[in-house]
């Protein structure tokens, strides 16, 4: 049996409500520039981090290699590429953070 997305307007919420994922990113500037003031924050890339840390964890082995790695990501789910995937990633975003 196939899964259907939701429609938009199931995924509208209840009246009164604000949706996360609706918001508009026009404010990112002022709030990023605000805590650097404040706080002497700096902006990171956690994305950059996570993949370092991944291709790291991969080019450490002989297997897989990083092309196999790249088309697990759309490997079938609990496919034992899939799996071995996620166990990389994990492993990769514990490094991360």
């Amino acid at each position: 049996m196939r899964k259907t997305l939701p429609t938009r307007r199931a995924a509208v919420p209840a009246e009164g409500r604000r949706c996360p994922r609706y918001r508009r990113l026009y404010r990112y500037q002022l709030a990023r520039d605000e805590l650097a003031r404040r706080f002497g924050a700096r902006p990171v890339n956690v994305a950059a981090h996570f993949v370092n840390h991944l291709h790291a964890l991969v080019d450490a082995r002989t297997k897989p290699t990083w092309e196999t790695v790249l088309s697990a990501d759309i490997a079938m789910d609990r496919s034992r590429a899939a799996i071995k995937l996620g166990e990389y990633v994990e492993q990769a975003w514990q490094l991360t953070v």
